[in-house]
């Protein structure tokens, strides 16, 4: 039985949900942190309206919009695009009716930050994602998030049943004790890159972009250059 607590709560998704994204690049999944990160907007639409039976594309545009659109302000205007991106890694590794439908590719890449983001239309036209751009502000997006629900223990508690959650590791359940008595969890447990969120006070929402950021592109540099990319 899960015992709630928003510490708790926490301290469980980026443990579970948010770190396996920064496993998967340090075990060298570029594609597999990809996915598991349009998975993790998933979970957060989710978040959004726990009360679902299942999650939709409202929900998700709706986090993407909200929170991922505070981070960098793109977002607001691509949440039907991001949505589509999501359906082709996630349903069919490849082009699919989403972008089909909107004429649409895209491109997922490691090495070229200057194009997160951007609407390509030399041929076609084609939205780019720069992986530690999207992870960092995913990373900040989902914090933005705990903190502006903070105190709202129906959503997160509702939310919190739901999830999957680590059992068995003794240490695993010694952070969400020592989370209970900090009243705070420890990210840094999690994976290294999460250090910056056990700052105290909490640091800025930039700073937290910031400091993902060059913690992943630290291990980014230790890969060969290139980019995977899915033509209209």
């Amino acid at each position: 039985m899960k015992v709630y607590n928003y510490n708790i709560c926490k301290f469980d998704f980026f443990d579970t949900a948010v770190a396996d994204i920064l496993r998967a690049i340090d075990g060298g999944s570029v594609m597999g942190s990809f996915v598991l990160s349009f998975c993790c907007i998933d979970y957060m639409g989710m978040a959004i309206n726990p009360s679902n039976q299942k999650n939709s594309s409202i929900e998700f545009k709706q986090f993407v919009t909200e929170y991922l659109g505070t981070i960098n302000p793109k977002y607001k205007n691509l949440s039907e695009y991001v949505w589509a991106v999501r359906n082709s890694l996630i349903h069919v590794y490849g082009q699919s009716d989403a972008t089909t439908k909107m004429n649409i590719g895209f491109t997922c890449s490691y090495e070229h930050p200057e194009n997160h983001l951007r609407l390509i239309k030399d041929q076609g036209e084609e939205i780019w994602l720069n992986l530690s751009d999207f992870v960092s502000e995913l990373v900040a997006a989902i914090e933005l998030f705990f903190r502006s629900n903070e105190g709202n223990d129906t959503l997160f508690q509702t939310w919190y049943s739901r999830l999957l959650i680590i059992s068995g590791a003794t240490t695993t359940w010694f952070d969400r004790i020592e989370a209970v008595n900090a009243q705070r969890p420890t990210h840094k447990r999690s994976h290294r890159c999460l250090t910056v969120l056990d700052a105290s006070p909490p640091p800025p929402i930039e700073l937290i972009v910031n400091d993902v950021k060059k913690c992943i592109n630290a291990k980014l540099r230790g890969f060969d250059g290139g980019r995977i990319k899915a033509s209209n």
